[in-house]
Formats: C-alpha cells, structure tokens, sequence
C-alpha cells in the first residue's frame, strides 16, 4: 500500500440503553493526516448502520480517494450489525472490522435473538460463515476475501484513524474522549 493511500475509519459515540440514536464518526485520512469527517446517527439496536455508512461514504467529497473502510466492530449502537459483505460490495472496497478482544459469535449471536432482531440475526449468521479472522498488530481483524497480507498493510493507518474516530466519537458526546479502540 502507498504511503499516501487514504482510509475511512468509522466508530460509535457511547450511548445509553434509552437512547434511540447514537453518533457515528468517521475519520478520512491516511498516514499521519486526517483529511476530513463524516458524521451521521444510527438507531441504538437497530438495523440501519450498514445503510447509513453507506449513504454517508457515497454522499462525501472523500469516496473516490479512500481505499479501504474500517470500523471499531461489526456492530454499532449497541447491536446493530454492520453488513461488512455488502459495504464491500457496494462501495467497491476492503472492509476490515477491528477489535481489541477477540470476537465471541456466540455470546453475540444470542444477544442479537434475544433482542428480537430477525434482520440483524439473518445479516449476522450469513457473514458470520464468510468472515475470515485474525490477529494482526495485536488486535483481531474480521474481513471478507482479502488477502491476509493486504489486511497486514492497512492495518497501521487504520488503527490511526479508528483512535481518532473513537476520540472524537467520545468527545463530542460525552464532552471528553475516553477509553481506546
């Protein structure tokens, strides 16, 4: 990957149980530059943060420049369960979702049927089959049909730019950025 290519990293602001809505930040930027913002609201467990990523990412100045998406998990806003299979397939890119623990299919599987959400439990267990996992620079990486490698080489400045989204995320919200990807 070149030094200049530029990535579109996206993370959820907390959010309480009685919310209906929480803020999602994403950050445009490539190695030691952010580029720009995007931001956006989805429905705390709800179904349409792969719609709103979408829409958001098409309607920038910035889609025809990024060359990758990351998010801070493949759920938003509680237990709404991004479509990491069709953002790749709609926005013509790598999508790589990271996380810090290794994620738990079951323990999420369960939590997604216990609250109901036919369309998330659908979503869920077609990318659960597809998703390739691994540990990459001390975090896990979920992806789908990358080579390993290319995940390897995205991964620094997406890690980047899923801290500042997470930042500022958190700062906006609750009025200071806390805790880490």
């Amino acid at each position: 990957m070149k030094s200049g290519s530029r990535v579109a990293a996206f993370d959820d602001s907390p959010f309480k149980s009685t919310d209906s809505c929480s803020m999602v930040v994403g950050v445009v930027g490539r190695k030691g530059t952010v580029e720009g913002v995007i931001s956006f609201n989805v429905a705390v467990d709800g179904s349409d943060a792969t719609e709103m990523i979408i829409r958001a990412f098409k309607g920038s100045r910035f889609k025809a420049q990024v060359k990758a998406i990351a998010l801070n998990g493949v759920t938003f806003a509680g237990l709404n369960v991004v479509d990491i299979a069709r953002l790749r397939d709609e926005l013509m890119l790598p999508v790589i979702a990271i996380t810090r623990k290794r994620p738990r299919k079951l323990l999420l599987k369960t939590a997604i049927k216990r609250k109901g959400a036919k369309a998330s439990t659908k979503t869920f267990e077609r990318l659960s089959k597809a998703i390739k996992i691994r540990k990459l620079q001390g975090y896990y990486a979920q992806f789908i049909n990358n080579d390993c490698d290319h995940v390897q080489d995205l991964m620094p400045v997406c890690l980047e730019m899923l801290r500042l989204a997470h930042m500022i995320a958190s700062g906006i919200v609750t009025g200071e950025s806390n805790g880490r990807i």
